[in-house]
């Protein structure tokens, strides 16, 4: 199983703000998956709109070559589950 693979953006922006070469964010060039919704291991193919949608909320993740019900390390809802706990 590859892990992810970090997104490098192709061009220069001279005079504009690019959140991934400046900012520091996070995307992945083969999933698509970015910040709060990057799945603990990559599925190799690019994630659907409600995949990302469902790992961002902390619902899906993709570990271990499967997709479970529960959240990526990287998802918002990962950290307020550990603050509660």
């Amino acid at each position: 199983m590859s892990g992810h693979v970090a997104y490098v953006c192709p061009t220069y922006h001279e005079g504009t703000y690019c959140p991934i070469c400046e900012g520091g964010l996070f995307s992945c060039a083969i999933c698509n998956s970015f910040e709060g919704a990057t799945t603990t291991d990559c599925p190799e193919r690019k994630m659907t709109a409600d995949e990302i949608d469902a790992v961002y909320k902390g619902d899906l993740d993709f570990q271990d070559g499967q997709w479970v019900n529960a959240p990526s390390r990287h998802c918002p809802s990962f950290y307020a589950r550990t603050v509660e706990a």
